[in-house]
């Protein structure tokens, strides 16, 4: 009697997604009986034999064991410490750099297109002209 496999028993089996199991099998040209796929021996042999390019099944779940990290060196940190940090959303990453708003502004369509045709960074480029004005005082 031949062993015939559900699409869940299948990925678990060969540690890859059920999702995985259910593009390939639809890519093989496979039909679904009564709603749902069932494998037989030799499509589980295909299954098996495809191999991605770290040796393990293409669809595998990463299934590799992360070692433990000893934190016994770092300090714990202290109250003020807690404190004093935000969240990373709010901080600045680059306070050189000038924080960008956006602004509704009224070009003449003219002007618009011209600035449009000139390619991408058309805005980059308005910004750096507006500030050569600001910085030498002609704005």
């Amino acid at each position: 009697m031949n062993r015939i496999w559900t699409v869940t028993q299948a990925a678990e089996e060969l540690g890859v997604t059920p999702t995985w199991i259910g593009v390939t099998l639809k890519k093989m040209g496979k039909e679904k009986a009564g709603g749902i796929y069932l494998i037989d021996e030799e499509t589980m042999e295909y299954l098996r034999s495809r191999k991605g390019k770290r040796g393990r099944p293409i669809g595998a779940k990463n299934r590799e064991k992360v070692e433990e990290i000893d934190y016994s060196d770092i300090p714990k940190l202290t109250k003020e410490q807690m404190d004093q940090m935000k969240p990373l959303h709010s901080i600045d990453r680059n306070p050189c750099k000038p924080r960008k708003e956006v602004v509704t502004i009224r070009l003449d369509a003219d002007v618009l297109q011209t600035l449009r045709k000139s390619g991408n960074g058309w805005q980059t480029r308005l910004n750096d002209f507006i500030r050569q004005g600001v910085e030498h005082g002609r704005i």
